[in-house]
């Protein structure tokens, strides 16, 4: 994903985005990764951390927490809430 926000042009160009074609979380991850490095680049940007960490490091703070590593990203986000 963050290969595509890096390489936003080329990806729009030779990447079908149809649904028949794109997987329904493609577009969201492809959005979180572009925010992602859109954020390292905004300096004193406030943007809420867990909604632009990656799936995988969202599985490892649910790990460390002991909670239920499964689920969509909006499934861990809110339970990294509800139990922080």
């Amino acid at each position: 994903m963050n290969f595509l926000a890096e390489n936003s042009t080329d990806a729009a160009e030779k990447i079908s985005f149809s649904c028949d074609d794109v997987p329904a979380h493609f577009m969201k991850d492809l959005l979180v990764a572009f925010n992602r490095n859109n954020k390292k680049d905004a300096k004193g940007a406030s943007v809420d951390d867990l909604t632009t960490l990656c799936v995988s490091d969202l599985r490892r703070k649910l790990y460390e927490m002991g909670l239920d590593v499964d689920g969509s990203r909006e499934a861990m986000i809110a339970s990294i809430r509800n139990n922080s």
